[in-house]
């Protein structure tokens, strides 16, 4: 029997090609390769119709979902190439690595079994090697001495070399490397004894030089560390995958630079600089950028010409990086931000056949979706839109399931906003797309669990845990109870008294009214307790009435307007609330502030118009403290913020009251030009939620001679014809 190793670089595109040569030539019977044993049981499915590359080997903790491992293939992964050319030369595969059930016992780590032992002599030897070759990086030296070239060949013999040496100046640097390595030689032996002529071993390049000495060590030596390992069971399957999740920049510790950089390595070898500019063109004329073909032609001469300079024998990345600055970005560097992302990270997407498709999750899912009648939404190509009238039991259970597909960040049912809603809490508009890009966060989301309630319940009691913004926790508390997860929301309720106990900032909690509010509306239809509610309503409503007049006092007159939403939305709340001793305290607290001095004029404002609407103050002190503001010593602007204010509400007012309509009227005649026009944006905010039709009778009503109108018989546009103009503009009509 003859044996031959080939030590590989995982998703490395050379050594693919190189493996794929060595395939050809070699012809090997029997293919051993580092991958963890029980993943073995899923590469029949390698190289048919139902994977498309980046896919991912999910293995989990039968018992703890959460504990999961992820194995990750490319096209360009010599892995995925092996056994793709295994079975379509009906050739024998095996994975031959140190299961990953060793690593989910906890066992073998709290007895130190494979745990680190030894410090490195050196912190990594291949950057040693890449600094005597006058690389000053360790990744472009192997990308230029192994991964980037044309030809096909048979260098794995030079990569044992120079690896044999390494091993030599320094042994492995944890016991869980010798663990894996006495197993790998263990399958070597016993895969030995087959009938096999030709054997071909495929593993990590750093590992060649201990498992090719699986006949030189005792068995009975790597058996005596095997032999106390723990083991658990594990379950693994297939999901999809994607090119930015394999990049380094995703934290994965095998990951790449360059992902779709490789890709294009792999498929076009010496050609892959030039198409790949081709590429990068192409991209940024969608963009909006005028790109020649001329200047795709010098960034490739560009990108050669660089590549001799540094002694390279293809432009690599870098080579082409700085090719597209100089000739399409005219020498500016943000130009690369625009193809980062698609061209050199990549935009690809696997797909993993639903027929073998095994994550829980994603079990669940069909199982959730069929007792909603939503089945089909699986299948479907177009995004679809559905109505649900939470009254309905499968109705509700769709809600249900979608809010707590978006607590786990699955983009599959989008709740949209529409002008057409039915009024009242029982209906919801989704927008429904199932994606490959669904189907990796819902694989992601198995760390919380294997169903989807369990799951987004253990997600949202985690960032409860670790949130301190009582805002964040009210957001959380809504969470739940759109997906009707009870014993998070008792939860996120008793964190939010918590933080109150170090955290009683009056503006923070005024925000909070309205959302609790909005739930006291729909908790009964969600068949939530809403106890937990009222007593946070009762801890907080007292505490923001208390201290209100406190607060308004030191708001600017920049977050005036926010301020005033925020005071309209809380008076809503109240009102929706019906709770009389909760409107008393509010009411105190605006007639505290009406009569404070230094006060925003906005802000007071809005406060004199929530009185007289609820009738606690009269029209007759109202114009008297509106003649004060635009009569007395005050400027046009502060005038124009009182008046911005105090229409908030509803600009209607001046349709019906007279006097006031007649006040403000003189007052705006009586501003010089330079005035009115500065002060034309805040009046235009004023009347900007006034209706078309209000708008039209309210010129009406100023256009018609009054008798309460001092000095003014006539009608105000005459001899300003230009006025007219910028009235309608101010009530946009």
């Amino acid at each position: 029997m003859e044996i031959r190793f080939a030590g590989i670089r995982h998703h490395g595109p050379g050594s693919t090609k190189n493996l794929v040569y060595l395939l050809e030539q070699f012809d090997p019977d029997a293919i051993l390769i580092e991958m963890p044993q029980e993943t073995e049981a899923l590469f029949e499915h390698i190289g048919s119709a139902l994977l498309k590359a980046p896919v991912s080997i999910l293995v989990h903790d039968k018992k703890d979902p959460s504990r999961v491992s992820y194995l990750p293939f490319t096209t360009f992964s010599p892995e995925w190439q092996a056994i793709q050319w295994a079975n379509k030369h009906e050739k024998k595969v095996h994975a031959i690595d140190l299961p990953l059930g060793y690593f989910k016992a906890t066992e073998n780590y709290k007895q130190g079994l494979l745990k680190d032992f030894k410090t490195l002599k050196f912190s990594n030897p291949l950057a040693q090697m890449a600094q005597l070759a006058g690389f000053s990086d360790m990744e472009k030296w192997w990308n230029e001495t192994f991964e980037q070239h044309s030809e096909e060949q048979d260098s794995f013999h030079l990569i044992e070399y120079m690896m044999d040496n390494l091993r030599d100046l320094d042994e492995p640097s944890n016991k869980e490397t010798l663990v894996r390595e006495a197993f790998m030689r263990e399958q070597i032996r016993a895969h030995a004894k087959q009938d096999y002529e030709r054997v071909l071993v495929v593993v990590g390049a750093w590992h060649i030089p201990a498992v090719k000495q699986w006949n030189n060590i005792k068995a009975a030596s790597d058996k005596m560390l095997l032999k106390p390992l723990k083991k658990i069971k594990v379950d693994q399957f297939f999901i999809p995958w994607s090119y930015e999740q394999i990049s380094i920049s995703s934290g994965y510790r095998a990951g790449v630079f360059s992902p779709a950089w490789y890709e294009h390595l792999y498929k076009y070898n010496d050609e892959a600089p030039d198409r790949w500019l081709i590429l990068a063109g192409r991209l940024l004329r969608k963009k909006g950028f005028v790109i020649s073909p001329a200047q795709i032609a010098d960034a490739a001469l560009l990108a050669r010409q660089l590549a001799q300079m540094r002694q390279l024998r293809i432009p690599g990345i870098l080579e082409c990086w700085d090719a597209i600055q100089s000739i399409m970005g005219t020498g500016n560097r943000a130009i690369l931000n625009l193809v980062w992302s698609d061209l050199v990270i990549g935009k690809t997407v696997g797909k993993v056949d639903q027929s073998i498709l095994a994550a829980p999750l994603f079990k669940d899912l069909e199982v959730q979706l069929k007792k909603a009648r939503l089945s089909a939404v699986l299948k479907a190509s177009d995004r679809l839109k559905k109505e649900l009238d939470l009254r309905k039991a499968s109705h509700l259970h769709a809600s249900r399931l979608f809010h707590r597909l978006q607590i786990l960040d699955i983009p599959f049912a989008q709740l949209r906003k529409t002008s057409n809603a039915k009024k009242g809490s029982f209906s919801e508009h989704w927008s429904l797309k199932w994606t490959d890009s669904c189907m990796i966060k819902l694989s992601e989301a198995g760390v919380w669990g294997t169903q989807i309630e369990l799951a987004a319940a253990h997600k949202l009691e985690h960032k409860t845990g670790s949130s301190e913004h009582l805002g964040q926790l009210v957001g959380y508390l809504e969470q739940s109870l759109q997906a009707q997860l009870a014993s998070v929301f008792e939860s996120i309720v008793d964190r939010i008294f918590e933080v109150l106990v170090f955290n009683d900032e009056p503006r923070q909690i005024l925000t909070l009214i309205a959302p609790l509010v909005n739930m006291l509306r729909y908790g009964d239809l969600r068949k939530m307790n809403q106890s937990s509610i009222l007593e946070l309503l009762e801890r907080l409503v007292p505490n923001v009435c208390s201290y209100l007049p406190e607060s308004s006092a030191h708001i600017s007159e920049e977050d005036a307007e926010l301020y005033v939403d925020e005071l309209m939305e809380f008076n809503h709340a109240l009102d929706l609330l019906e709770e009389s001793d909760y409107v008393e305290q509010f009411h105190a607290a605006l007639m505290r502030i009406v009569k404070m001095d230094q006060m925003s004029a906005e802000v007071q404002a809005a406060c004199i118009r929530l009185l007289l609407d609820k009738r606690l103050l009269d029209d007759t002190f109202v114009l008297l403290f509106l003649n004060k503001v635009l009569t007395g010593a005050q400027d046009w602007a502060y005038a124009a913020a009182w008046l911005k204010g105090f229409l908030r509400s509803n600009p209607d007012l001046f349709i019906y009251n007279e006097p006031f309509r007649v006040l403000v009227d003189q007052w705006v005649n009586q501003l010089s030009e330079d005035h009115f026009r500065s002060a034309l944006p805040t009046l235009r905010k004023a009347f900007a939620s006034m209706q078309r039709s209000s708008a039209g009778q309210l010129l009406t009503a100023l256009e018609t001679p009054n008798s309460g109108m001092i000095g003014m018989e006539e009608s105000i546009f005459e001899g300003h014809p230009t006025w007219e103009a910028t009235l309608r503009s101010i009530l946009h009509i």
